[in-house]
C-alpha cells in the first residue's frame, strides 16, 4: 500500500525518479533512483528514514502518509462499471466476513461512484467506511472519512445521524471529550424526537459506547441494554451478542459482577447463532473477562484459549494478539510459569501494542 501511495503520489506531482533523488540529496537523506523505483514497487522493506524525507518532497505529514496507504485499495479490487449500490452491499458482505479492511475500501469505491449524483449515499458509505477503519485500530482515518460523510449529508437525514453518533464514539475515543459530548447530546436528541427502529438501535448502539468512554458507566450500560434487546427483536443476533457482551464489560466495571456474568452468559448462548468470527471472538473474550473477575480462572482460560485459536485460524493477528495479553497476563497472575512463557513467546510473534490489565473493553 505505501508503494502503491509513493508512486501516486510522485506522479501527481509530476516528479521523476532522478528528480526526487536530486531532491531528497539535498535534503540530506538522498534515496536512489533504483531505490524508489523498488519501493513502488513493493520490492523492498520501507525503512523510516526513507519515507520520512520522501514526505518532506511531497510536502505530506508522516502520520497522513501511513493512513493514506491503509486507505490505498489495490486496484482491479471491484469491477469498474460496478455501480454505488452495488459497491455499498459488497462492503456489507465483506464486513460480515469478517475483512473490514477490504470491506471499508468497498465503501469508499461505493462513495467515489456515487460522488456528484447522490450526496446520500456518499456519506452513508463514508460512513460506512469510518466505522470499517475503526474497527481496524485506524482512528485518525476514520475520524476524517466520518467528517467528510458529515460534509455531504443534509442536516435531518437518516445517514447524517449514524454519522454525527459515530463521531461521538470516535472523538471520545480520542480523549475529545467536549466535542464528543456535543454530538452525543444531538444524537440523544434525535432519538427522544423518535426515529425508525433501525436507526434507532444504531443511534443507541453508538450512544453506549460513547458513554461508556466518558466514563458514564451506568447509562451506558442501560443503553447497550436497550440496543441489545432492540438487535435481537430485528433478528441481528451477532450485533444483539456485542451489545450483550458490552454491557457485561459495563457492568463488571462498575462491580456488580453477578449482573456482567448474566449478560455475558446470555451472549455465550447466541453463539451457535452468530455469524461473524469477530462477534465470537468478542464475546468469548468478554467472557473471559469477568469470569476472571469473578475468580473463575480456569473457565476463564478456556473461554479465552478459544477465543485464541479462533482468531489465529482466521488470521485475525490484531484479535488474536489483544486475547494473547490477557492469557499472558492471566498465566503470570496464576504463577504459571511455564504458561506465561507460551503466552509471552506467541505474543512476541504478533504485531500490536501493550496491554493494560483485565479492565479493558470488550472490544
Amino acid at each position: 500500500s505505501i508503494g502503491r501511495l509513493l508512486r501516486q503520489l510522485r506522479g501527481d506531482r509530476g516528479l521523476s525518479l532522478s528528480k526526487v533523488e536530486e531532491l531528497t540529496a539535498k535534503l540530506g537523506s538522498p534515496v536512489s533512483r533504483s531505490r524508489l523505483s523498488e519501493l513502488e514497487r513493493g520490492d523492498v522493506s520501507v525503512h523510516f528514514d526513507d519515507v520520512q524525507v520522501l514526505c518532506r518532497v511531497y510536502g505530506m505529514d508522516l502520520a497522513d502518509l501511513f493512513i493514506e496507504a491503509l486507505a490505498a485499495r489495490p486496484s482491479g479490487c471491484f469491477q469498474v462499471e460496478s455501480t454505488a449500490e452495488e459497491l455499498f452491499e459488497e462492503g456489507k458482505r465483506l464486513f460480515d466476513e469478517g475483512k473490514p479492511l477490504e470491506a471499508g475500501w468497498a465503501f469508499d469505491a461505493a462513495a467515489e461512484a456515487a460522488a456528484g449524483t447522490d450526496g446520500e449515499m456518499a456519506g452513508l458509505a463514508r460512513t460506512s467506511a469510518s466505522f470499517c477503519y475503526d474497527r481496524m485500530g485506524a482512528r485518525d482515518l476514520a475520524l476524517r472519512r466520518v467528517e467528510q460523510a458529515l460534509d455531504l449529508l443534509d442536516g435531518q437525514s437518516e445517514a447524517r445521524w449514524r454519522a454525527t453518533a459515530l463521531m461521538a464514539v470516535l472523538l471520545a475515543s480520542s480523549g475529545a471529550a467536549v466535542r464528543a459530548r456535543v454530538f452525543l447530546e444531538a444524537t440523544l436528541a434525535v432519538m427522544e424526537a423518535g426515529v425508525p427502529p433501525r436507526l434507532r438501535v444504531f443511534l443507541l448502539d453508538n450512544c453506549g459506547s460513547a458513554l461508556h468512554l466518558l466514563g458514564e458507566l451506568s447509562e451506558a450500560t442501560r443503553l447497550s441494554l436497550e440496543a441489545a434487546r432492540l438487535y435481537r427483536r430485528l433478528g441481528e443476533f451477532d450485533w444483539c451478542a456485542l451489545k450483550l457482551a458490552a454491557a457485561a464489560t459495563y457492568e463488571s466495571e462498575q462491580g456488580r459482577q453477578k449482573l456482567a456474568l448474566r449478560h455475558a452468559r446470555d451472549a455465550e448462548g447466541m453463539l451457535d447463532d452468530l455469524k461473524r468470527v469477530d462477534t465470537r471472538i468478542a464475546v468469548l473474550t468478554a467472557l473471559g473477562r469477568v469470569l476472571v473477575a469473578e475468580g473463575a480462572e480456569r473457565e476463564a482460560r478456556n473461554r479465552l484459549e478459544e477465543a485464541f485459536r479462533i482468531a489465529d485460524l482466521h488470521g485475525l493477528k490484531v484479535r488474536a494478539r489483544d486475547v494473547c495479553e490477557l492469557l499472558e497476563h492471566l498465566a503470570r497472575q496464576q504463577g504459571d510459569r511455564s504458561a506465561q512463557r507460551l503466552w509471552r513467546k506467541r505474543l512476541d510473534a504478533l504485531p500490536g501494542a501493550g496491554f493494560d490489565g483485565f479492565s479493558n473493553g470488550a472490544g
